[in-house]
């Protein structure tokens, strides 16, 4: 008799008003802490994606160095590179720079388009538009 009666006051106390209260409360709290953290959550993965594509980007410039490095480390790679960006030639070479026939040099010896090229140039265009 005295299990079935402590079996019925168990009941009695997990059925309870206050024991529904008290868990709803605890629920609600820990849906609250969900809710609060999903936004989190969202900014850590788009940080989380923005620093792997910035990581990418970083491991390919350094593979990129690391080629140039090995290139530059040569003779004829350092030559190369002093070439195409200075215009620079050994001793004994010579150095021909072609120029377009529209251009004119000035007196200054610097190439420069006049403005009767310009005038010239479009009144031919127009001009073209008319004559065929």
């Amino acid at each position: 008799m005295r299990l079935y009666q402590d079996k019925r006051e168990r009941r009695r106390i997990i059925f309870s008003w206050l024991t529904f209260i008290i868990v709803l409360i605890i629920a609600t709290l820990l849906l609250r802490a969900v809710l609060n953290i999903y936004p989190k959550y969202k900014l850590a993965n788009e940080s989380r994606r923005t620093i792997q594509i910035e990581e990418n980007t970083l491991d390919k410039r350094r593979k990129q160095l690391e080629r140039d490095i090995s290139v530059l480390s040569s003779g004829t790679g350092e030559e190369a590179a002093l070439r195409s960006k200075y215009q620079v030639s050994s001793p004994g070479e010579e150095v021909l720079i072609i120029i377009d026939g529209k251009a004119n040099p000035t007196s200054d010896g610097s190439l420069g388009v006049t403005d009767y090229d310009v005038k010239q140039g479009t009144f031919d265009y127009i001009k073209s538009l008319f004559v065929r």
